[in-house]
């Protein structure tokens, strides 16, 4: 039995999209700097009121993301250190200034940790400061419009 021209024809056009779609469709991006969400080990999900998700790459990008929508998000998960469970964001405790440094983020480093113990576990080794949520989003504020 021969295949009808349209389906091998529609089956060529399915296989050149993908092709076409290339790795870029194998992982998630920032939406506001285009790194690559799945190798940060600081990376958020914000809900905006719209519904959409959002991907970013650290809490700077959460930073950006809001002073540009003119809102805040809805909801906010971020993965956890080191294990990148998603965790509610506004609950974590931040550890910002420390030694350790994770991969896939941006300036300044913040980790996010479920519990106030495993943040101090953390700083105990590598140093800094634990913030809450709020503080954690001011020490980035100022850390974007500090003088260099």
């Amino acid at each position: 039995m021969r295949t009808p021209l349209f389906l091998t024809a529609f089956g060529l056009v399915m296989l050149v999209s993908v092709i076409m779609a290339g790795p870029a469709s194998a992982y998630q991006r920032c939406m506001l700097c285009g790194m690559d969400v799945d190798k940060s080990e600081t990376a958020f999900y914000a809900r905006m009121k719209n519904g959409r998700m959002n991907p970013l790459c650290s809490m700077q990008c959460v930073v950006m993301l809001e002073m540009n929508a003119g809102e805040k998000a809805v909801s906010i998960r971020t993965e956890k250190y080191p294990t990148a469970r998603l965790i509610n964001a506004k609950t974590a405790f931040y550890l910002c200034e420390s030694k350790q440094v994770p991969k896939g983020s941006m300036v300044p480093y913040i980790l996010a940790f479920a519990s106030r113990e495993k943040a101090e576990e953390y700083q105990r080794k590598y140093g800094g400061r634990i913030l809450a949520f709020d503080e954690a989003m001011e020490f980035v504020v100022q850390s974007m419009t500090k003088k260099k």
